[in-house]
């Protein structure tokens, strides 16, 4: 499954991530970025369940997301 979403990847002009903002950046999370970051694909990436999460925690990552240098847009949802 994971094999057929990055082939699907390859495919797509821009790829979606979803990043659990009451998880945050996890090591699923860190090796989809470094692959993200390996293809140099077009990116967004959207942070859910903001509504479980204080103020300055989402800052952070929105900034830690940001900073990533990978995204054209930072969604929060």
């Amino acid at each position: 499954m994971v094999g057929a979403a990055w082939g699907g990847a390859m495919d797509a002009d821009s790829v979606l991530l979803v990043i659990d903002a009451t998880h945050g950046v996890d090591d699923d999370s860190r090796r989809i970025l470094n692959r993200l970051k390996e293809q140099r694909r077009p990116a967004l990436v959207a942070i859910n369940k903001v509504d479980l999460v204080a103020k300055p925690p989402l800052l952070a990552l929105a900034a830690e997301l940001n900073a990533e240098g990978l995204f054209e847009s930072i969604h929060m949802i």
